[in-house]
C-alpha cells in the first residue's frame, strides 16, 4: 500500500473508523484491517473494541490488526 497524503489518509481513517459499526459483519472485518494499515491513533479504540464482536471473523481480524498496531515502544 503507499501511503496517502495526510489529508486523504485523515478522510479514509473517518471514513473507516464509521465503517466499524456497519450492521454487515464483512464491512466491520475490513475496515478493521484498512485502519490498521493505516496506522491512525484513533483506530486503537474501536480496534480493541472489535476483540469482543459478535461475529468470528470480526474478532480475527480485529486481533491480526491489533497485533500490527503500533505500540509506545516502537517510538523508542
Amino acid at each position: 500500500m503507499t501511503k496517502c497524503e495526510p489529508e486523504r489518509s485523515g478522510e479514509a481513517a473517518s471514513a473507516l473508523l464509521r465503517a466499524v459499526d456497519d450492521t454487515d459483519a464483512d464491512v466491520r472485518a475490513c475496515a478493521i484491517l484498512s485502519l490498521a494499515e493505516l496506522a491512525d491513533p484513533r483506530a486503537v479504540e474501536p480496534i480493541v473494541l472489535r476483540l469482543d464482536d459478535g461475529a468470528p471473523a470480526v474478532r480475527q481480524c480485529a486481533a491480526i490488526a491489533a497485533a500490527t498496531l503500533p505500540t509506545s515502544c516502537d517510538s523508542v
